[in-house]
């Protein structure tokens, strides 16, 4: 993996999936999204405006990742991603993001630790984490899609530090 330079106590904290951490440089994100694509990992997402890539799951549905993301200073701070059942349609209720959001904070508990979860106003309930300077949140976006949006805390702040000058 690309990110051996970093100890490993830090890369627990910046790790994403399928290789993606937070800091990557735009380029290495680009040639290692170009590996995956060779070795069959990942495609082009709709549009050509993201990676697709396919989750198995234990009861074969598919669920489908959609993801691009974030870079200030060429390195990557903030990583949306999309999840959608493959066979969603608004006829096939089982198949919602509603359904959706249960498997995919377990997922995220077991991969990246039990997340909290508070009730927002508006967005309803969130799912979140913060390992050092990785913070992840998981939200209902809509009927079809379950969002995750993996944020650098540290960028985020110097972001909002620069915005109030």
């Amino acid at each position: 993996m690309a990110c051996n330079h970093i100890p490993s106590e830090r890369r627990k904290t910046t790790d994403l999936f399928l290789g993606v951490y937070l800091g990557m440089e735009k380029q290495e994100f680009y040639d290692h999204c170009w590996k995956l694509n060779r070795d069959g990992i990942v495609i082009q997402g709709p549009g050509n405006q993201s990676v697709e890539y396919k989750m198995t799951t234990d009861d074969s549905t598919g669920i489908l990742v959609h993801f691009y993301p974030n870079f200030h200073n060429n390195r990557i701070y903030e990583l949306p991603v999309l999840y959608s059942y493959e066979p969603w349609a608004p006829w096939n209720r089982q198949y919602w993001s509603d359904a959706l959001l249960t498997r995919i904070v377990q997922h995220f508990d077991s991969t990246y630790g039990k997340l909290d979860v508070l009730n927002h106003q508006t967005m309803g309930k969130v799912y979140f984490r913060i390992d050092g300077r990785r913070r992840i949140n998981v939200f209902i976006k809509d009927d079809q899609y379950v969002q995750a949006v993996f944020t650098d805390l540290r960028v985020e702040r110097e972001l909002k530090r620069n915005q109030n000058k």
